[in-house]
């Protein structure tokens, strides 16, 4: 995430801050991250209809500073923290656009969900999980498109990508039911 319509929120406790205008109404993408001995924290959405707000957990960030991604639906306007049982203590959260997404590298390894942009071309990656996780396919607007690989225990497996471009999640289940701390995985391109 690294271009000019990255937006950083921080705080301490839980909060609640508006989307930038510019950014609303679009899904996007949120990168977290917390203290040093931070227990993570949530992030839920509130969605205004006609006679009331409704607040919806959006997703969870991994524990400490180690950095995760999850999608933010369009429909949100306003987002808040909260620590759920814990306490919530430093929290970061960098919001972009879903297109703003890293690249995917030749090998990627980290313990939280993440979100990689895929130029497109058939290929085959190696997939590691050292616990259960997710691997789906997501178009340019963040839009499931299908798993391509989900184990509920650890495993190893290779995977063909697709030819078209689109977004690679990483995550410990289904995106959306996943975010935040996955375990230790490994994506490989081979060739």
């Amino acid at each position: 995430m690294h271009t000019e319509s990255r937006r950083l929120f921080s705080g301490r406790g839980e909060s609640e801050f508006d989307v930038p205008e510019d950014l609303s109404g679009r899904v996007l993408l949120a990168e977290l991250w917390g203290g040093l001995l931070g227990k993570g924290f949530y992030v839920t959405g509130q969605k205004a209809t006609k006679n009331s707000v409704r607040r919806e957990k959006v997703g969870g960030s991994a524990m400490g500073k180690r950095k995760s991604h999850l999608f933010i639906p369009a429909e949100y306007g306003r987002l808040g923290i909260t620590g759920g049982v814990h306490i919530v203590r430093t929290w970061n959260v960098a919001l972009s656009e879903v297109t703003d997404a890293p690249r995917l590298g030749e090998v990627e390894t980290a313990e939280a969900s993440r979100v990689f942009s895929y130029s497109g071309g058939s290929r085959q990656a190696d997939v590691t999980f050292s616990n259960r996780g997710c691997v789906t396919l997501f178009d340019l607007e963040g839009k499931e498109k299908g798993v391509l690989i989900s184990h509920d225990d650890k495993f190893h497996g290779t995977i063909t990508l697709p030819r078209k471009p689109g977004l690679i999640v990483v995550s410990a289940a289904r995106a959306g039911w996943g975010w935040g701390d996955v375990g230790r995985w490994e994506v490989k391109l081979r060739g």
